[in-house]
Protein backbone atom coordinates (compact mmCIF):
# COMPACT_ATOMS: atom_id res chain seq x y z
CA UNK A 1 0.00 0.00 0.00
CA UNK A 2 1.37 3.40 -0.98
CA UNK A 3 1.41 6.21 1.60
CA UNK A 4 -0.93 9.12 0.89
CA UNK A 5 0.59 12.59 0.70
CA UNK A 6 -1.08 15.43 2.54
CA UNK A 7 -1.38 18.73 0.62
CA UNK A 8 1.55 20.05 2.68
CA UNK A 9 3.72 17.01 1.83
CA UNK A 10 2.83 17.30 -1.84
CA UNK A 11 4.28 20.81 -1.87
CA UNK A 12 7.61 19.53 -0.61
CA UNK A 13 8.20 17.41 -3.70
CA UNK A 14 8.94 18.53 -7.23
CA UNK A 15 5.91 18.53 -9.50
CA UNK A 16 5.74 15.23 -11.36
CA UNK A 17 3.30 16.23 -14.07
CA UNK A 18 2.99 19.40 -16.09
CA UNK A 19 0.15 21.74 -15.22
CA UNK A 20 -0.28 22.60 -18.89
CA UNK A 21 -1.74 20.38 -21.55
CA UNK A 22 0.94 21.70 -23.89
CA UNK A 23 4.13 19.80 -22.99
CA UNK A 24 6.40 22.38 -24.64
CA UNK A 25 5.03 25.13 -22.38
CA UNK A 26 5.21 22.99 -19.25
CA UNK A 27 8.83 22.02 -19.90
CA UNK A 28 9.91 25.56 -20.76
CA UNK A 29 13.15 26.52 -19.02
CA UNK A 30 13.31 29.86 -17.25
CA UNK A 31 16.42 31.98 -16.69
CA UNK A 32 17.16 33.98 -13.54
CA UNK A 33 15.76 37.04 -15.33
CA UNK A 34 12.55 35.17 -16.22
CA UNK A 35 12.17 33.94 -12.64
CA UNK A 36 12.84 37.43 -11.28
CA UNK A 37 10.07 38.84 -13.45
CA UNK A 38 7.60 36.18 -12.26
CA UNK A 39 8.49 36.59 -8.56
CA UNK A 40 8.80 40.37 -8.63
CA UNK A 41 12.44 40.35 -7.58
CA UNK A 42 15.61 41.53 -9.26
CA UNK A 43 17.79 39.08 -11.21
CA UNK A 44 20.64 39.95 -8.82
CA UNK A 45 18.51 38.86 -5.82
CA UNK A 46 17.62 35.60 -7.56
CA UNK A 47 21.28 34.82 -8.29
CA UNK A 48 22.29 35.68 -4.72
CA UNK A 49 19.47 33.61 -3.20
CA UNK A 50 20.63 30.53 -5.11
CA UNK A 51 23.55 30.40 -2.65
CA UNK A 52 22.51 32.38 0.44
CA UNK A 53 18.84 31.45 0.71
CA UNK A 54 17.89 28.57 -1.64
CA UNK A 55 14.66 27.94 0.30
CA UNK A 56 13.36 31.28 -1.00
CA UNK A 57 13.36 29.92 -4.56
CA UNK A 58 11.63 27.12 -6.43
CA UNK A 59 13.67 23.95 -7.04
CA UNK A 60 16.41 24.63 -9.57
CA UNK A 61 17.23 22.45 -12.56
CA UNK A 62 20.87 21.39 -12.52
CA UNK A 63 22.20 21.22 -16.07
CA UNK A 64 25.13 18.78 -15.94
CA UNK A 65 28.47 20.19 -17.01
CA UNK A 66 27.33 23.82 -16.80
CA UNK A 67 26.84 26.58 -14.25
CA UNK A 68 23.58 27.69 -15.86
CA UNK A 69 20.77 28.77 -13.57
CA UNK A 70 17.54 27.34 -14.95
CA UNK A 71 14.12 26.49 -13.59
CA UNK A 72 11.36 24.42 -15.20
CA UNK A 73 8.17 26.47 -15.57
CA UNK A 74 6.11 23.58 -14.19
CA UNK A 75 8.22 23.49 -11.00
CA UNK A 76 7.93 27.26 -10.54
CA UNK A 77 4.15 27.17 -10.96
CA UNK A 78 3.87 24.26 -8.53
CA UNK A 79 6.07 26.06 -5.98
CA UNK A 80 3.98 29.24 -6.26
CA UNK A 81 0.71 27.31 -5.82
CA UNK A 82 2.11 25.71 -2.67
CA UNK A 83 3.04 29.12 -1.28
CA UNK A 84 -0.52 30.29 -1.82
CA UNK A 85 -1.86 27.14 -0.11
CA UNK A 86 0.49 27.62 2.86
CA UNK A 87 -0.47 31.27 3.15
CA UNK A 88 -4.19 30.43 3.23
CA UNK A 89 -3.63 27.75 5.89
CA UNK A 90 -1.47 30.04 7.99
CA UNK A 91 -4.04 32.82 8.07
CA UNK A 92 -7.20 30.78 8.67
Amino acid sequence: MQAQLTPHDACNVVARAPVHHDWSVAMQLLTATDLARILGRSPHTIRADVHRNPGALPPRLDVPGTRLLRWRRVDVEHWISCLKTSDKRGHS
